[in-house]
């Protein structure tokens, strides 16, 4: 395969591979708002003298009390720890005043008589977990560490912990007096409720069951139920936890943006939980935001250097933002810590491989990954994307199909496999193989009508529906499928560009209006004005007033395009024989961009219709030192029949007039701008 082939299948490979993830994210989640990056330092507000005289007195008021203490408080001493460090050492902790947090479980009756200095007659004893725990999860609920007791003559305190509710936070002031059976027991001096929204039993049954769908892959049901956690009062540390799961359900429907949101979410709640970064990495990395991944990898290697995962994710984010060397050498050191069992830095270095050309390795490093863990799914899409850049249909379908059997109820595994189908059946049409593509475009049909029946959002299997079933030369029928595709998704352009491209086809000049305008009503933009405008000016019986109209729109969203000026000059001054405003336009459009020789020409034509005889010399010389005949930036051109149904007209056109290039289908012909 020619190099310069290989580049740019590589290139458009790498796009596919990391713009949405193997499939085509749900119109949902590309319509949700991004979250901020939460990395970027917050803006600095400068405190007016007041503020400043404010907080010192709130200083002294708030800390008057140690200026004059004379007798130490009977709590004072007591040393900051957690209750999971001295159930890990009991010994180390017994007999010293310490300070810890947890969550207040219930009155109990825990004594062991003779082994204890606790009595039941003269201690009251409760439970609790410790603080931070993830208490909707049973085997964690069932850890309760019983042993906290408090002396029958602090009455007060007492009442004060067997009226709060299961679940309450406590900061408490305790002795460990003994420890048997490896746990520490404690006396409690004093208990103090930490200000905060407390867990109820509503809360924990709605994060246990999203943990249970999430361990379930599930992860539709999963999000629900977390959603639903979410929309009840949580504490700080709980939301954290919350939101990491959310984003690890979305992440695996392959929700990307919606997993960003929620993974933001959880890093301003807790910037140090390394696997939310690490996701948090991965998922910036699909939705396009090299720089954040990078951000995110290097917090979390900042608080774990051994996590191999950070390193392979900055690797990837390094080469995609043209460090390609450091990229390489982070994917070395993820390698080293996981001893060669992390199949996503084989996956990485094998995006960054394709990026380069080199898809021959870059197909080896995937199979390693394959390897690694055979049953994931993506790795097997991915691989079979480098195949069909290679050219190697059949090994392509082989991986897709696999992929297909591992994960029937994903859309676009069934859609992969019709992509392959259809490349192999276009290639027999070419052999003169009539019999066998039809059977080849009829499997593919069925499998990308599966891939609808998974997913009635998926886009992009209606533009494969629709072109299988042209090639079986059922043009009404692509033409009804894009129709409904468009009825289910409404707010989706990308439906509404299959219905222009399907009418483009069949040279149904009305469709593509229509197509045209509800694009628009969808999404504002200069491109689709522009789109429009094209469409009026060509069709049969143009509407040159209301293209120009369209033609103004579009330089109003995008002022600094020279060549939607350069395109309203060329159309006034050849079919509304408006010299003054082409001149206007025209003499804007050679000043953004001086090399333009068609509007140079144009200028001079409408400087000549003005009389301008020097200016008008001056503007063709400019045109003809560019290489453009001074008659014009374009002769115009009849519009070519795009079927038996469009008739040529003898009516004059401007630039972009729809033409037919041979081999191909027709398409509009130097319109600027995405089509």
């Amino acid at each position: 395969m020619d190099k310069r082939i290989q580049v740019l299948a590589a290139h458009l490979l790498g796009l596919v591979l990391l713009s949405c993830g193997p499939a085509a994210c749900a119109a949902s989640d590309e319509a949700a708002a991004e979250a901020p990056n939460p990395f970027k330092p917050p803006p600095v507000h400068k405190e007016s003298i007041s503020s400043k005289w404010r907080h010192g007195f709130d200083t002294v008021r708030t800390t008057w009390e140690e200026y004059f203490k004379v007798f130490p408080e009977e709590l004072q001493g007591f040393e900051s720890t957690t209750l999971e460090k001295i159930k890990a050492a009991p010994v180390f902790y017994v007999d010293r005043k310490v300070q810890f947090d947890i969550y207040y479980g219930k009155p109990g009756s825990y004594y062991r008589p003779f082994t204890t200095p606790f009595q039941q007659d003269v201690h009251a004893n409760f439970a609790g977990w410790s603080y931070g725990g993830e208490l909707w999860i049973k085997e964690v609920r069932a850890g309760i560490h019983p042993l906290f007791y408090v002396d029958r003559h602090h009455k007060e305190l007492i009442d004060k912990i067997e009226h709060l509710p299961i679940y309450t936070p406590l900061r408490l002031w305790a002795v460990a007096r003994s420890k048997t059976d490896n746990l520490a027991w404690f006396e409690v001096m004093d208990a103090k409720v930490i200000p905060e929204t407390a867990l109820n039993e509503a809360t924990l049954r709605h994060i246990e069951l999203g943990a249970i769908q999430l361990a379930k892959k599930r992860y539709d049901m999963a999000a629900q139920a977390f959603e639903g956690a979410l929309k009840l009062q949580l504490p700080v540390n709980a939301e954290a936890d919350v939101y990491g799961m959310l984003g690890r359900a979305y992440y695996e429907q392959r929700l990307y943006t919606a997993a960003r949101n929620a993974l933001v979410s959880a890093i301003l709640r807790d910037e140090r939980d390394v696997p939310n970064l690490v996701l948090l990495a991965r998922t910036d990395l699909r939705v396009g935001k090299s720089d954040e991944a990078r951000q995110a990898a290097e917090r979390a290697i900042a608080a774990d250097p051994a996590n191999a995962g950070a390193h392979a994710e900055l690797g990837l984010a390094l080469a995609l933002l043209d460090d390609v060397r450091n990229g390489y050498k982070e994917f070395d050191v993820a390698q080293k810590l996981a001893r060669n069992l992390l199949p996503e830095a084989n996956r990485n270095r094998a995006l960054v491989l394709a990026r380069e050309g080199k898809l021959e390795a870059a197909r080896d490093e995937l199979k390693q990954a394959i390897i690694t863990r055979p049953t994931d799914v993506d790795f097997k899409l991915e691989l079979g994307d480098l195949y069909i850049a290679l050219n190697q249909l059949e090994l392509a379908k082989t991986e897709f199909t696999q992929a297909r059997d591992l994960a029937p109820q994903r859309a676009d595994t069934h859609y992969r496999v019709a992509v392959v189908l259809k490349r192999q059946a276009d290639g027999l049409k070419k052999e003169g193989k009539e019999d066998a593509a039809k059977k080849g475009y009829e499997e593919a049909l069925e499998n990308v009508k599966n891939a609808l029946s998974k997913d009635d959002q998926f886009t992009p299997a209606y533009g494969l529906q629709a072109e299988i079933l042209r090639a079986l030369g059922r043009a009404d029928d692509a033409k009804k499928v894009l129709e409904n595709g468009a009825r289910r998704n409404s707010k989706d352009p990308a439906l509404q560009e299959l219905l222009y491209e399907q009418a483009l086809a069949v040279g149904d000049w009305g469709a593509m209006e229509q197509a045209a305008r509800a694009a628009l009503a969808i999404e504002q933009s200069a491109a689709a004005f522009l789109r429009l405008g094209n469409v009026l000016v060509s069709r049969p019986n143009p509407d040159v007033k209301a293209a120009a109209e369209a033609y103004e729109e579009a330089i109003r969203l995008a002022p600094d395009n020279a060549e939607y000026w350069a395109v309203l000059g060329h159309l006034r001054v050849s079919l509304l024989d408006d010299a003054k405003g082409a001149e206007t336009v025209l003499s804007h459009a050679v000043k953004l961009d001086p090399k333009n020789g068609g509007a140079w020409a144009d200028l001079a034509l409408a400087q000549r219709n003005l009389g301008k005889a020097k200016a008008a010399a001056a503007s063709t010389e400019k045109a003809v030192a560019l290489g453009q005949a001074p008659e014009g930036a374009k002769k115009p051109e009849e519009p070519v029949p795009l079927s038996p149904a469009a008739t040529p007209t003898t009516a004059k056109r401007s630039a972009p007039i729809i033409e037919e290039p041979e081999g191909g289908e027709p398409t509009p012909i130097q319109v600027p701008g995405p089509r």
